[in-house]
């Protein structure tokens, strides 16, 4: 959720709230015989204020899962999420002295367990304010999510055969697609049918239409000058499509360099090529950014949600044994 003006109110009410508590605390330190204590009335205030604040906060989990109940809008549950949240740790932290307890009881636990809670809760509002922004404005090729690793084998898929049609047979035969080469001589076949979404099913798909594939017996003649084009996909281009973290085509400017010495490298008749490949490479790259950056986004939850419920039991438990005990 972006922090916006929208939030003013929400910002200004938690400051004073905190500004309050600490106000009252004060006084009450300085003058607890004992120091402060989580089972003194002020500290039992300063725990149920501070429980009230979590369960507000989680109640977002439950609104979410029951879209049928209509308690409130869904942007100040979320605003109560954010700023209620933040504002149950000092709570607590008051409820406690500031004291965690000793190590390994059901306290000490807890709050190690809330520190997470925090920690990952303000990672992720600081990666919902940022991380989408710079999809906006970095990636230009944006699809589903769930598309993304079919729309990655389709570039895949349709690199070799780009390739194989201007540098002859390619040693890697993981699809067989590649041989299809005798197809550019078709005039109304320019590029893979998308219909076809598994690529080993292409070789079927075209023998139903009566064209002929290559076989492995078929020497396909690269054109002239395709050499380094080949070396350079051979070498560069195939691993960093199919997963090399370390390529330099993963940095557009590099990319953009390297592409270029290749179009010196050869001739005229071969850039077209060499522009599909290039075209190919900038939207691989921009579709795992997409991925990693969604991934950035949801993946966090992971951590915050599980732990966050976990809280709420134990805050029950803890809650119920001061009572009792």
């Amino acid at each position: 959720m972006l922090i916006d003006r929208t939030h003013r109110r929400w910002i200004i009410a938690s400051l004073l709230i905190l500004a309050v508590s600490v106000g009252f605390y004060i006084p009450y330190r300085v003058t607890a015989l004992n120091g402060p204590s989580g089972n003194s009335w002020t500290g039992l205030t300063y725990g149920i204020i501070g429980i009230f604040f979590i369960f507000i906060a989680g109640g977002i989990g439950l609104r979410k899962k029951v879209r049928t109940w209509r308690i409130g809008k869904a942007q100040t549950w979320m605003r109560a999420h954010i700023w209620l949240g933040l504002l149950s740790f000092p709570m607590i932290l008051l409820h406690c002295g500031f004291d965690f307890g000793p190590t390994g009881s059901l306290a000490w636990v807890m709050m190690w367990l809330f520190v997470i809670i925090i920690g990952s809760g303000v990672f992720g509002l600081v990666l919902q304010n940022i991380l989408p922004k710079m999809l906006q404005t970095r990636v230009r090729k944006e699809t589903v999510f769930e598309k993304i690793d079919h729309v990655l084998t389709q570039l895949r898929w349709e690199s070799d055969w780009i390739i194989a049609g201007v540098c002859g047979q390619l040693p890697d035969d993981r699809l067989d697609p590649v041989k299809m080469a005798e197809i550019e001589k078709l005039k109304d076949v320019k590029k893979p049918p998308k219909v076809v979404k598994n690529p080993a099913k292409l070789p079927e798909w075209f023998t139903e239409r009566g064209v002929r594939l290559p076989t492995r017996k078929d020497k396909l003649e690269p054109e002239d000058g395709s050499i380094p084009l080949r070396d350079f996909y051979l070498n560069e281009v195939q691993p960093y499509l199919t997963g090399n973290l370390v390529s330099e085509l993963r940095r557009e400017v590099k990319a953009l360099s390297a592409f270029a010495r290749v179009r010196n490298l050869t001739p005229p008749s071969i850039h077209d090529a060499v522009n599909d490949i290039e075209i190919i490479c900038a939207e691989h790259r921009q579709l795992v950014l997409q991925q990693r950056i969604h991934k950035w986004l949801h993946y966090w939850l992971l951590v915050h949600g599980p732990i966050s419920w976990a809280m709420m039991v134990l805050s029950v438990v803890h809650a119920v044994a001061a009572l009792y005990y």
